[in-house]
């Protein structure tokens, strides 16, 4: 059974299922959400997301119309830690992966990427999860 790994997480990192979207929107040619065709002025990059049914990774884009989108954004700049780096409860999603913060409603948990790591030959990235305020610091 497969399932979305944006889907198990805080609200705003949300896009609809793999599943659902037509080529074009998995490519990133269309936006997720309407389906219209992007071009680079009107395209925001919703980050990279984990396959699961696949391996392998699909990057999500949508238009700068809907309402929040810019807050789904991939922050630039601001290096994820590598999994090595991450308590337990930053792999599993539940702190910060810069402050430690714990993540809840008050926090504003949002997808800001994966942090990467390996073990030998078995693949250890999680998805990184960020309070809003260290994610604010990101992009600036």
């Amino acid at each position: 059974m497969a399932t979305e790994t944006s889907r198990t997480r805080p609200q705003d990192t949300r896009v609809p299922p793999l599943a659902t979207l037509s080529e074009r929107q998995r490519r990133g040619a269309d936006c997720v959400f309407c389906g219209i065709t992007l071009t680079a002025e009107t395209a925001v990059d919703l980050g990279p997301r984990v396959r699961l049914e696949a391996s392998g990774r699909w990057f999500p884009r949508a238009c700068k119309t809907h309402p929040g989108v810019d807050d789904l954004a991939a922050p630039p700049g601001r290096p994820i830690p590598s999994v090595r780096e991450l308590t337990a409860e930053q792999y599993k999603g539940w702190r910060c992966v810069w402050c430690s913060r714990f993540l809840d409603a008050a926090a504003g948990a949002q997808h800001v990427g994966y942090a990467r790591g390996r073990q030998g030959a078995h693949v250890l990235d999680c998805e990184a999860y960020a309070c809003a305020e260290c994610r604010k610091g990101a992009t600036s």
